[in-house]
């Protein structure tokens, strides 16, 4: 997996929205068409500021979420990780960060059991992360 999430480095966001009718889903394109899904709780950063999180704002285009979510576009990643319990942290140009978790947390209204996905088109592939720990590999549908 982190291997495959390593295809996210030197690539520009295309897509980035939140908020309105997608509630506090986010999700992220790149210039590849690799996407992060986020499904749960997220946070983004803008070096030490808190930009927003999954928790605020849903109003579209001018809600704190989308307002985060758009300082993402363009921008280029620039690393990648994903812990042991499938947290993942995305690192962007401009001193933009993306924090995905795989458990809820305080005041997160999250419930189901999926938290993130990473879709992979040219391989046919998106990795979805359980809340429970699990990945679970399925086809890519667009």
């Amino acid at each position: 997996m982190e291997t495959l999430l390593h295809e996210l480095v030197g690539k520009k966001v295309t897509y980035s929205k939140t908020g309105g009718g997608a509630g506090a889903i986010l999700l992220v394109i790149v210039n590849n068409n690799n996407a992060i899904w986020t499904l749960c709780y997220w946070e983004i950063y803008k070096g030490e500021n808190l930009l927003a999180t999954a928790n605020d704002d849903v109003t579209p285009i001018t809600g704190k979420m989308a307002v985060a979510a758009h300082a993402l576009l363009g921008e280029t990643v620039e690393e990648v990780y994903i812990d042991d319990e499938y947290n993942l942290m995305v690192f962007f140009s401009n001193d933009l960060e993306l924090y995905l978790y795989r458990d809820a947390y305080e005041n997160d209204e999250c419930d189901i059991d999926e938290s993130w996905e990473y879709q992979i088109p040219h391989l046919d592939k998106t990795y979805v992360i359980m809340r429970n720990k699990k990945m679970r590999e399925e086809k890519y549908y667009e």
